[in-house]
């Protein structure tokens, strides 16, 4: 797998003149989502989605993802810094 590029990486590299070029896919995608085209580099971003492509945002959190409410996010937050 792939990791995201760290920024500070990307600036050194920029700053260098190199321009790079980053995208995001998954396997089931076949595997491009989104790239980032020549001349729109914007550190910290993988580019705007392919053509082929329709990306949608359907949940903001893995709690969305699970049914969970803002509620339980905030009890599980307090829960971890307690702990601490």
């Amino acid at each position: 797998g792939g990791a995201k590029l760290e920024e500070e990486t990307a600036f050194n590299l920029r700053v260098l003149g190199f321009e790079v070029l980053e995208g995001f896919g998954m396997t089931e995608a076949a595997p491009m989502i989104t790239f980032t085209r020549p001349g729109e580099v914007l550190i910290g971003s993988a580019g705007r989605p392919m053509s082929s492509n329709e990306v949608k945002v359907v949940a903001k959190t893995w709690f969305t993802l699970l049914g969970l409410d803002d509620d339980a996010l905030s009890g599980c937050l307090s829960l971890s810094a307690t702990m601490k």
